[in-house]
């Protein structure tokens, strides 16, 4: 495998790297979509927006780990 295609490999074979992948993702549209509202960034306003990213992050994590499993069930990592 491709250097790349390792690092992808290890990220979503574990559960915390997914997660942070995805709250790192979520939390940066989160804060696009929060000062595109207000037109300026608001502390308060994203920290009451936080437990939807880190739900929406969660939800995500699961499905790529489910998809990951289903496509590479029949492919030796290794």
């Amino acid at each position: 495998m491709k250097w790349y295609q390792e690092a992808l490999v290890r990220v979503f074979s574990s559960n915390i790297l997914t997660f942070l992948f995805q709250f790192i993702a979520w939390g940066s549209v989160s804060v696009l979509i929060a000062i595109d509202k207000l037109g300026e960034f608001n502390f308060h306003v994203y920290l009451g927006a936080l437990p939807i990213v880190i739900i929406q992050a969660l939800v995500m994590t699961y499905l790529i780990r489910w998809v990951f499993k289903f496509c590479t069930k029949n492919i030796n990592i290794n």
